[in-house]
């Protein structure tokens, strides 16, 4: 008893020692407690004797109990996060809901979007239904006990779409499973302005609501409904649009009236220049014109795209980084690619000079091995002599400054637009500005922090106006030239009516502003991961390897995270931020919280071939090919991961011999036809590279058991997922 009495006296002082120092940690325990017992064995050597009676020796226990367990209180969550313990109960819930047959990923409804999910069950007859009373769905069986479900809220949707947790149902042969999973309903988000011809108005979609939004530059706005999954808008003239869809075709709005046209689906941008207007859709660019269509096929996905002189048209794409000119008439190209080192992050054009921003400027070398080596720019490109003229670093340093090295001002420019007079108009996401350039002057800034932060684009008016608009806070403004605010239109409830009446909405909303918003070291999320996506180029992440960026979209189930599996959580890369990138700008409550309750509500993107017909047959035997080629050791049904992590070495021995001891975190396999490049270094640019040219070990699965045929039809399965 005298001896169980003495170690509790031994770990009540060294928890005291332990709360008094600066950062608490297991390890400081066990320290403090090595302290504490060589200090008694030197008062026991001394021969000092100390006897209380038992009511003073419980009063000093309670008092060196009080230090730390309010310690303990006080930091249990820090504490935990540095002990990388705070994943232990969401990697458990994890493996448990994958492994748990029948099982469904991914875990996330979105209202707004077409989805599919794949269902693993012992059974023949399967389908999921969707909360209580809510659309139940047919299974489409692949084999090998998987099946699949295309789901689309338009067509299957809950007539009142829940925004939390959504009870599910999977029926295998009659029998009912119930399962949770994360039902999510988007606020409004207007992005991309398009002025009108005469710039009295500006128009923006919001793809989350299928909305489109008319502003003037006194404030007024006009809110009209329009098809599935709106994209982007460019004016034919001063009373019509015409607006791309993700999910439907384009259509040509006037008024109210809406109008499709015959383009397809999966179009992202579109410009317009007397009455002819141009789109970039699913590796095609589309030609509109007095109610024609003209389609030409490509060899890379284009994405943002205007009208340059001599009736060309010049197109962005991130595989490669480059831009491309086109030929109007035939939509040929009529000059080598010009490449620009990242890929383009917006585009305007005008009077033949188009403005690009990159995240760096590097055509005719290699990437900088800077860790996350971002260098925000403005570069200019003159469009007939097809070479760029001149490039403008944005990220700056301002009085405002904490601390040497400190940036700012200028990070992630999202929005670009170039004014009549010749102002260059450009918002910056990650700092919250707007600046106005002209002539080599220093530029106008206009702080939006108090008023309208996390700006993504912005639009020059008449009357010496602009207009900004907010995606992450569902608003546009209306600014004088100067800086002068003159009107505020929202889309979306202010955070004052979110912490009243949707908490979660709020959270997400703090954190999609984090994730937008710029480390004092001038790096964003969004800086590789465009609008929650990949820019699609490796970045030599904390100084330790060349990665290729992962899509952070769908991420919602399959911990841990990045490439090496080093973050339990979603919310846990927040501490990216707070060190190697020494933190934020500003003071923002909840934003670990809240960025993992963003990045959790953010879904995959609807592969195309969902949209544009699936050959059934050929997914059936891809799938027998990925079986005997033993993919799913690894790539485990539904979520076509196991969450585990692997030493290199077991599977890309000669990336491991330049990266010992690197692990590599198991990627599910869903959406990745649109994630190139591939493997953790990006080196295979197509899918059939992986298995053709970068498995020389052959260690990547066993590709041998599958001959040419087989392994056409697991790309094509690969693809579709």
């Amino acid at each position: 008893m005298r001896g169980l009495r003495l170690q509790l006296g031994l770990v009540l002082a060294a928890s005291a020692l332990w709360a008094a120092l600066p950062h608490p940690s297991f390890a400081a325990w066990l320290g403090s407690y090595a302290v504490v017992w060589l200090v008694g064995q030197g008062v026991a050597r001394a021969g000092w004797r100390w006897t209380l009676g038992r009511g003073p020796t419980l009063a000093l226990g309670a008092l060196l109990l009080a230090a730390p367990v309010g310690r303990a209180i006080e930091g249990w969550g820090p504490l935990l996060e540095r002990e990388r313990l705070d994943g232990v109960a969401h990697l458990t819930a994890a493996r448990l809901r994958l492994e748990r047959t029948p099982s469904v990923a991914p875990p996330l409804v979105s209202a707004d979007r077409p989805q599919t999910f794949y269902l693993h069950a012992d059974g023949d007859a399967v389908a999921l239904r969707l909360g209580d009373g809510g659309p139940r769905l047919e299974a489409t069986p692949l084999g090998h006990g998987l099946f699949r479900v295309a789901y689309d809220p338009r067509r299957d949707g809950l007539a009142d779409p829940p925004d939390g947790a959504l009870e599910a149902t999977i029926e295998v042969d009659g029998e009912a499973h119930r399962r949770e999973l994360l039902a999510v309903r988007p606020l409004p988000h207007p992005r991309a302005l398009a002025p009108s011809p005469s710039r009295a108005r500006a128009a923006a979609v919001s793809e989350e609501t299928d909305e489109l939004a008319v502003i003037d530059r006194e404030g007024h706005l006009e809110r009209v409904e329009v098809l599935d999954g709106p994209t982007d808008v460019a004016w034919l003239d001063e009373a019509r649009v015409i607006v791309t869809h993700r999910y439907a075709d384009a259509a040509i709005v006037e008024g109210d009236a809406v109008t499709p046209v015959d383009t397809g689906p999966l179009c992202v941008h579109v410009a317009a220049r007397d009455g002819v207007a141009a789109a970039s859709c699913h590796r095609a660019l589309v030609v509109i014109e007095d109610g024609r269509v003209r389609r030409r096929a490509l060899s890379f996905q284009p994405e943002h795209v205007a009208f340059g002189p001599a009736d060309t048209l010049v197109v962005s794409s991130r595989q490669p980084p480059a831009l491309h000119r086109l030929r109007l008439s035939d939509l040929e190209p009529d000059v080598a690619p010009l490449f620009l080192g990242r890929p383009a992050v917006t585009m305007a054009a005008e009077g033949g000079v188009a403005v690009v921003a990159v995240t760096d400027f590097r055509p005719d070398g290699p990437a900088h091995l800077g860790n996350h080596f971002v260098d925000d720019q403005l570069v200019d490109v003159d469009l007939a002599a097809w070479r760029p003229i001149a490039w403008h670093r944005t990220a700056a340093r301002t009085a405002r400054q904490r601390a040497p090295g400190d940036v700012d001002r200028g990070v992630s420019p999202l929005g670009v637009d170039l004014a009549p007079d010749g102002t260059r108009w450009v918002a910056f996401a990650g700092t919250d500005d707007v600046w106005g350039l002209r002539d080599g002057r220093a530029p106008t800034m206009i702080a939006l922090e108090d008023t309208l932060p996390t700006p993504v684009s912005v639009a020059a008016l008449s009357g010496d106006r602009i207009a900004v608009a907010s995606a992450a806070f569902g608003a546009i403004a209306i600014h004088a030239a100067s800086g002068r605010p003159i009107a505020l239109a929202r889309l979306a409830p202010d955070d004052a009516t979110l912490m009243r009446d949707d908490e979660a909405a709020l959270m997400r909303r703090v954190g999609e502003r984090s994730f937008y918003e710029s480390t004092r070291s001038g790096v964003s999320c969004q800086s590789c991961h465009l609008h929650g996506g990949s820019d699609g180029q490796r970045h030599n992440i904390g100084g330790g390897a060349l990665v290729a960026t992962l899509d952070a979209r769908g991420a919602l189930g399959t911990p841990p995270f990045l490439r090496d599996g080093g973050y339990p959580t979603l919310g846990s890369l927040d501490e990216l931020a707070r060190t190697l990138y020494r933190g934020y700008l500003r003071r923002q409550g909840g934003r670990r919280v809240g960025l993992d309750r963003w990045l959790a509500s953010q879904p995959r993107p609807t592969p195309p071939a969902q949209l544009l017909g699936r050959d059934l047959a050929r997914e059936r035997r891809g799938l027998d090919a990925f079986v005997r080629a033993r993919c799913g050791l690894c790539h485990a049904f539904p979520a076509f991961t196991n969450l585990g992590q692997h030493p290199a070495e077991t599977i890309f021995p000669d990336f491991a011999a330049s990266h010992a001891g690197y692990e590599l975190d198991t990627p599910s396999l869903l959406g990745l036809g649109e994630s190139a490049p591939y493997l953790v270094d990006g080196r295979a640019e197509t899918l059939a590279a992986i298995f053709t040219d970068h498995d020389a070990a052959r260690r990547h699965g066993y590709v041998e058991a599958l001959d040419e045929a087989a392994l056409a039809d697991l790309l094509h399965l690969l693809e579709g997922l």
